[in-house]
């Protein structure tokens, strides 16, 4: 008589039932991260905006916000550390925006108003359009239809 040692079928089943649901939970967080990761983006674009139409007021004098599409960077003229990276999920499409040499700008000047932008964001899981009134400077960010 042998003695064999083996998984039952039971056993079997337990294991693969582990497997799948740990692999539903990964595959969730996955899908939810990028897609947070990209509402991020979008957030931290609006607050440069915010900032780059407050420090024009505060300092009387004009600030303006650079974005480089070849270098997929966003970021304030003269500013080293408020570099925010395009992740390359995004794309961006613009209207009524200045552009010069390949980069597009945004002016912010000394009394709040802007030279004004459309820019539309599209991602897998994300469209907003974020509008710079040229009037007041405010930033307006509305969800697009596709």
């Amino acid at each position: 008589m042998r003695n064999i040692r083996a998984f039952t079928l039971i056993e079997l089943i337990v294991v693969m039932f582990i497997i799948a649901v740990s692999s539903a939970v990964i595959f969730i967080n996955v899908r939810t991260n990028s897609n947070l990761t990209n509402k991020k983006f979008i957030a931290y674009f609006v607050r440069i905006l915010e900032k780059a139409r407050t420090n024009s007021i505060v300092n009387d004098s004009i600030t303006i916000v650079v974005i480089n599409p070849e270098k997929r960077l966003i970021y304030i003229d003269k500013s080293k550390k408020d570099k925010l990276k395009i992740p390359e999920s995004v794309t961006i499409t613009e209207e009524y925006i200045i552009e010069k040499e390949g980069l597009f700008y945004i002016y912010f000047f000394h009394n709040g108003s802007s030279s004004g932008a459309d820019l539309n964001f599209y991602s897998k899981n994300l469209s907003k359009k974020i509008t710079v009134n040229k009037v007041t400077g405010f930033v307006k960010v509305v969800d697009i239809e596709v």
